[in-house]
């Protein structure tokens, strides 16, 4: 049964977070949400990814929602249970940096989810798209930039990790001229 595998997988492994396909349907996602009130463990819900045909399916309405709005919702009503001390749901979802208006919407219809945006090493990815996903106060949402930072050590022909920090410093400061921290 489900609830026993995903019991068991929490059990086995220690890991912060969880990126999880929402498109399973609210059965695949609550045995892994119910976990979370045992664990320190967040999860993550593919709500809009940044490939190139991701507007193929996630952006064809359903009813009048957008799917990925969809996904959201139900996000949303699985995280009300597990809203954490800062504020924000420990049920979260994944947004693209290569949709400005996707990470827009999704923080100002869902101010309580932390957002996790993936793809800034996608065509049409940028700092200023990621921006959108963070609140007034610059919180809310992280950037994964793990492309530029793991693949830093070829361009420089010394110290690997160095090229690393420096790859996500220059990110950082790029961020940080569109979004102040408060």
């Amino acid at each position: 049964n489900a609830e026993l595998l995903v019991e068991n997988l929490f059990a086995r492994w220690d890991f912060d977070g969880l990126v999880l396909g929402s498109y399973l349907g609210s059965d695949g996602v609550k045995p892994f949400a119910d976990q979370l009130k045992d664990t320190e463990t967040d999860l993550f819900l593919t709500l809009r990814t940044p490939n190139r045909s991701a507007p193929q399916m996630q952006d064809l309405l359903a009813g009048t929602r957008l799917v990925y709005t969809v996904a959201a919702d139900m996000g949303k009503r699985l995280g009300e249970n597990h809203i954490a001390r800062c504020g924000y749901s420990r049920i979260g979802g994944l947004g693209a940096a290569t949709s400005a208006e996707c990470l827009q919407m999704l923080r100002s219809k869902y101010p309580q989810m932390f957002l996790l945006v993936d793809g800034l090493d996608y065509s049409g990815a940028n700092a200023k798209n990621c921006s959108y996903a963070f609140d007034k106060l610059g919180h809310g949402a992280a950037v994964c930039v793990e492309a530029g930072v793991l693949s830093a050590w070829q361009e420089d022909e010394g110290d690997g990790v160095s090229a690393a920090l420096a790859a996500a410093q220059r990110f950082q400061k790029n961020l940080n001229r569109y979004v102040d921290i408060l």
